[in-house]
């Protein structure tokens, strides 16, 4: 037989003993989501990794011992600023041109062309 003598000193240790089990669920819960958690990149592509490292290791030790990086970074750097005026400068003062200064639609004779591409300049 069971006799409660104090009702709120049970009440008490009922609770201690829920804040103690939510305190145990929590770190149980947290150590299931660290062994669930998926693995790093590196090692889910283990295999690109197998393969880069020793083909980027190769083309490195060749471009160092015949010079040829040099040919490399003069080239890089000659097509990054081919496109770079290209696709970035030349754009650009067409739209400033067009926008900004009569001398862009001096070129274009046909009214309905100038409307068309001064709508499209300015949806850019």
């Amino acid at each position: 037989d069971v006799v409660i003598v104090d009702l709120k000193e049970m009440a008490g240790e009922t609770a201690q003993l829920l804040e103690c089990m939510e305190a145990q669920v929590a770190t149980h819960r947290q150590q299931r989501l660290d062994e669930l958690r998926p693995p790093s990149r590196i090692a889910r592509n283990w295999y690109v990794v197998a393969l880069a490292a020793p083909a980027s290791g190769y083309l490195m030790y060749r471009l160092m011992k015949e010079k040829l990086w040099i040919t490399l970074a003069v080239n890089t750097y000659a097509k990054l600023g081919e496109f770079f005026q290209e696709h970035m400068v030349e754009p650009f003062q067409y739209i400033f041109t067009e926008l900004f200064t009569s001398h862009g639609r001096k070129k274009i004779h046909d009214h309905k062309a100038l409307a068309s591409t001064i709508d499209s300049l300015k949806g850019m």
